[in-house]
């Protein structure tokens, strides 16, 4: 046991669970080891990855039987260990872990993106459902800016981004990105945040990697991101902010994806933006920096 960690004792699924936003997961306060704790303040969660089908699904075009039966495996799992929610990757790169009338279906689900499963069923749906029933929350986790992932190999559906509107995305490295510096990008982005948070009975909207992607390196020198037309375009209207600031000013979603405008849709959803490792100077990670899911 880690010091000073306190020990929780289990709490029965109903405290867990009466519909978490309207009168909270828990009981409270709670007197625990002679100490008063705020349970609806705690968050114990777990993040299930379904990018390169690190987590869930086990494999890209699982039947739907066993990628139910996986999810549920995991959601058991959780419950059982005293946790109270789980982030679930919903959107991981441009595509959809769940229906979605703006990004097609992700390879990682079915195989090929742009597919559905068969027989149909909504995952996301499917995933508040059962993790409401045990307690849980269902938080939903999405990449704002990755447009495509090496390890998906399938073809590029043609209602993705990417095909549609290739003005907007750029390659990097082995992958594709939406183009931050954007006002397109980022209210496309947006549209797609508030189509889950609008239609979905989540508990939570997880942002990750909100900034630009690593730097990718070559001969032991970084490449620079390809957003030259943005920049330019920036600085043709004045703009004054040198390079670095200007991405660092354009990359986080503050205002467009930030807390009020998600609370504002479906009151009680927490809004939540994320990150891997830490930068030592002006947008360069830490050398030890991993890379994100």
């Amino acid at each position: 046991m880690v010091p000073g960690l306190v020990r929780r004792q289990p709490i029965p699924a109903q405290a867990r669970h009466t519909t978490c936003k309207s009168k909270g997961c828990y009981p409270n306060p709670a007197e625990i080891d002679g100490l008063t704790v705020d349970r609806s303040r705690e968050f114990r969660g777990v993040w299930v990855v379904s990018v390169g089908n690190m987590d869930w699904p086990s494999r890209p075009g699982l039947p739907v039987a066993e990628q139910k039966s996986e999810l549920i495996t995991i959601l058991d799992r959780a419950a059982a260990l005293n946790l109270n929610a789980v982030v679930l990757q919903v959107r991981p790169s441009a595509d959809a872990l769940y229906a979605s009338k703006k990004e097609p279906w992700s390879a990682f689900l079915t195989g090929q993106m742009g597919r559905a499963p068969v027989p149909f069923y909504d995952p996301l749906e499917f995933a508040v459902e059962e993790a409401h029933a045990r307690g849980l929350e269902l938080h939903a986790w999405v990449n704002p800016y990755r447009a495509h992932y090496p390890d998906d190999t399938s073809r590029i559906a043609p209602s993705h981004i990417a095909r549609r509107r290739p003005d907007l995305v750029v390659r990097y490295g082995p992958y594709l990105w939406l183009d931050p510096g954007s006002s397109e990008v980022r209210a496309y982005t947006v549209g797609v945040v508030r189509d889950i948070v609008r239609r979905y009975d989540i508990d939570g909207l997880h942002i990750d990697d909100y900034f630009y992607p690593y730097r990718e390196r070559k001969r032991r020198r970084d490449i620079p991101f390809p957003d030259n037309r943005t920049w330019r375009a920036y600085r043709a209207r004045g703009g004054t902010l040198s390079r670095d600031d200007w991405r660092r000013s354009r990359a986080p979603l503050r205002q467009d994806c930030g807390s009020v405008r998600v609370l504002s849709l479906r009151p009680g959803t927490a809004a939540v933006r994320t990150m891997w490792g830490r930068r030592r100077r002006c947008g360069r990670p830490s050398p030890w920096a991993r890379r994100s899911p």
